[in-house]
């Protein structure tokens, strides 16, 4: 069978599984877009026009998570992986200049940039892990190999250009992350017995994707690497169950570290608390589209930054 054929037949088999164990649950796909559009609306309202009214931003942190998990269900979906990522790849660069005005004083294609940047390395992290895992043992190595040149000579020209040392935790951090997306990827289909041989196909693949998390890191993408690495695990998850306690073990570190400086603070535990709040919304998942409207959906984005850069002014 081809590779479109295989595609078509694991995209038909995912949705049964999903459909299988969601009746009952009330929210589309569309359903969650909505929500994490409005989310989003309110955090970006009260980052651009209503600076002082903290709890806006703290309802927005229900936005990525949700769209993290949908850019996952569409990666899994998709008919064409090309076409997926060449949508982000467009509209990362259409809303960079947008998001600029709207949250910077100046336009910067390389820095500080716009969430589709993060959906966009993370959709290329499922691209590069799926097509080297379908490849022999000795072609991974080689790509492996190459992936760490091109690693190395990245972090090189990037500490160049910016004149300081990369922070070598973001290295570290992608080295331990590809680990725990390996070590998910071998439980999820329980061959625990295999595990040596499933480690030797799945880890070269894995470590792969390590440019692509280090180049999260250097243009401080939103979320940056956790952001990749979330929605690389949900990817990999087999089930809704295992989608909220991915959600729930990457969260909770991400927003505790900012819990405590010289005091406790508040703000971050109720930011951790509403971030929490998007793993409600994916237990009620029902596996269904709703209505086909993706672009509007991405047109709403670099749209509706615009429109508050302009009231902002």
């Amino acid at each position: 069978m081809s590779d479109k054929g295989n595609r078509i037949s694991q995209v038909v088999e995912n949705r049964q599984h999903i459909i299988k164990h969601c009746r009952g649950k009330m929210f589309t796909s569309e359903s969650l877009k909505i929500v994490a559009l409005i989310c989003m609306l309110i955090d970006h309202a009260g980052a651009t026009l209503f600076p002082q009214c903290d709890i806006l931003r703290s309802i927005g942190r229900v936005s990525f998570p949700l769209y993290a998990f949908l850019l996952a269900q569409g990666c899994k979906h998709t008919h064409s992986m090309e076409r997926y990522l060449l949508g982000l790849g467009i509209f990362a660069l259409i809303s960079e200049i947008p998001y600029d005005l709207a949250f910077g004083n100046s336009i910067n294609f390389l820095d500080q940039t716009n969430i589709f940047y993060t959906l966009f390395l993370s959709a290329a992290c499922v691209y590069i892990y799926d097509s080297i895992k379908k490849q022999k043992t000795m072609i991974q190595l080689i790509v492996f190999a190459v992936c760490l040149l091109f690693l190395f000579m990245e972090w090189i020209l990037l500490t160049f250009i910016t004149g300081e040392r990369l922070p070598s935790l973001a290295l570290m951090f992608s080295y331990v992350m590809g680990m725990i997306i390996s070590c998910a990827h071998i439980f999820k289909h329980h061959e625990i017995a295999n595990s040596k041989s499933n480690i030797l196909i799945n880890i070269f693949p894995i470590l792969s994707t390590l440019p692509a998390f280090l180049l999260a890191s250097f243009i401080d993408c939103d979320y940056g690497i956790w952001g990749v690495a979330l929605i690389s695990l949900l990817y990999l998850a087999k089930s809704i169950k295992i989608s909220a306690v991915i959600m729930a073990v990457l969260l909770v570190p991400y927003y505790g570290q900012h819990i405590y400086s010289n005091v406790v603070s508040f703000e971050a535990i109720r930011n951790m608390c509403f971030s929490l709040l998007s793993i409600l919304f994916v237990c009620l998942y029902n596996g269904q589209h709703g209505s086909k409207k993706k672009w509007i959906y991405y047109w709403a984005y670099p749209l509706h930054i615009l429109i508050f850069a302009i009231l902002r002014c």
